[in-house]
């Protein structure tokens, strides 16, 4: 679509910004291209041969899977206009008010459109806060800003046995670091630490950065592993929260959102094809609101590891060695967030999922014990079996160790 010069313009660069490079969305639940559908149709919701919220581009050489035989998925439910209370228009429409959701409707609403915000917890929502952040004016303040993005994604493309889609990696290597500065720069007064182990004034301590892994010891080299650490992460302290709620509260100060707490999207309105727009159970009525985009709608939400049935589906080795999936999230009606809401509300659509899910493959390093000290590589210096002798080498990726591990006997190292 042209880009066009007034109040409402959604430029590429914002929505590069915001959406694409902070953080994956559908990209990284799997929703690709478009596929057979099961789509029950209703008078306000038909089926169509693309989505404009979950295509994501090309995807030759996928192998499209019928709906029906996604044994995970339910029946799309069928909302009748008597279940509506209220009925809202916007420009852009964000579904999943995380890192990804939080920061699309930060840069639409920065762009001048009106955006309509839905999560089904009680505010944004966030873990961890390690971010790789390659180059940039961040890590220019510890030396790091000089690496050759293409060598990382090449090394990534190969510790992902090439599943993952290497323009989409290479966006996020060539594009994030100003994106992350963006980002932080939302937390005016984020403290930001000169190592590691720097102190950090009692003022601070609520919301601090620190570059992981900095200094390195002066007699370790790390290009010299096999599979190298590249030292670029840096961490949100004690959380990310402060940092991702600042975002929220900057959208919002645009007068531009409108964010819809405790809110259950739970069907997308397909028309010619297009997704136009959506329902969402306000869950203090049981009633929906039905809401309407005039540009499009973002679907920034996806983590299953609390379904098993598709867990069961697209990873079926996490639930059959019992796996926990460690998780505080969770909506206002109680239960986790990670529940596969954006598969389905795709799959209903007609989007593709890429049919492969590997648990992980990162070995940014970290904490190596309550102490906090961290170690170089993955989060383990040196692996040994139930009968203390080493059974391998340890300077791989994340998932290549759990594969070794789990040929130990109890699965135990």
């Amino acid at each position: 679509m042209k880009e066009t010069e007034n109040e409402n313009r959604l430029s590429r660069r914002a929505f590069l910004k915001g959406a694409g490079v902070l953080a994956a969305g559908t990209a990284a639940m799997g929703l690709t291209a478009c596929a057979p559908s099961k789509s029950t149709g209703t008078s306000s919701s038909t089926s169509g041969s693309a989505s404009s919220a979950a295509k994501t581009g090309d995807t030759a050489g996928a192998n499209p899977v019928a709906t029906e035989e996604l044994t995970w998925l339910p029946d799309e439910p069928e909302i009748a206009d008597a279940d509506v209370e209220t009925t809202v228009e916007a420009d852009v429409i964000v579904v999943g008010a995380g890192v990804a959701g939080v920061g699309a409707t930060r840069a639409a609403a920065e762009d001048g459109a009106k955006v309509i915000c839905f999560e089904k917890a009680s505010g944004p929502q966030c873990r961890s806060g390690e971010y790789a952040v390659v180059n940039g004016d961040l890590e220019a303040r510890w030396g790091r800003d000089n690496f050759d993005t293409d060598v990382i994604v090449d090394h990534h493309m190969d510790e992902c046995s090439y599943k993952t889609k290497r323009p989409i990696m290479s966006k996020w290597a060539e594009n994030f670091a100003p994106v992350f500065d963006w980002f932080i720069g939302a937390k005016e007064d984020l403290y930001i630490c000169e190592t590691t182990r720097s102190e950090v004034p009692d003022a601070n301590k609520d919301a601090f950065l620190i570059p992981l892994l900095y200094p390195l010891p002066a007699a370790y080299d790390w290009t010299k592993e096999e599979h190298p650490v590249y030292p670029t992460t840096v961490e949100l302290l004690p959380s990310q929260a402060p940092v991702l709620n600042a975002n929220m509260d900057k959208a919002i100060a645009t007068g531009n959102v409108t964010p819809y707490y405790g809110h259950f999207v739970e069907k997308f309105i397909l028309e010619d094809g297009r997704v136009t727009g959506c329902y969402a159970r306000d869950a203090s009525t049981g009633k929906y609101v039905k809401a309407t985009a005039k540009k499009g709608l973002i679907l920034a939400t996806g983590d299953y590891a609390s379904n098993k049935d598709i867990l069961s589906y697209y990873a079926p080795e996490t639930v059959a060695n019992g796996i926990k999936a460690v998780w505080i999230n969770m909506d206002v009606e109680g239960n986790n967030t990670n529940t596969g809401d954006g598969l389905k509300l795709g799959a209903w659509v007609n989007a593709k999922i890429q049919e492969h899910h590997a648990p992980m493959i990162h070995h940014m390093g970290g904490g190596a014990g309550m102490d906090g000290e961290g170690v170089m590589g993955i989060a383990c210096f040196l692996e040994l079996g139930e009968d203390g002798k080493r059974f391998m080498n340890e300077d791989i990726p994340g998932q290549q160790l759990e594969n070794q591990i789990e040929m130990q006997r109890d699965m135990c190292a």
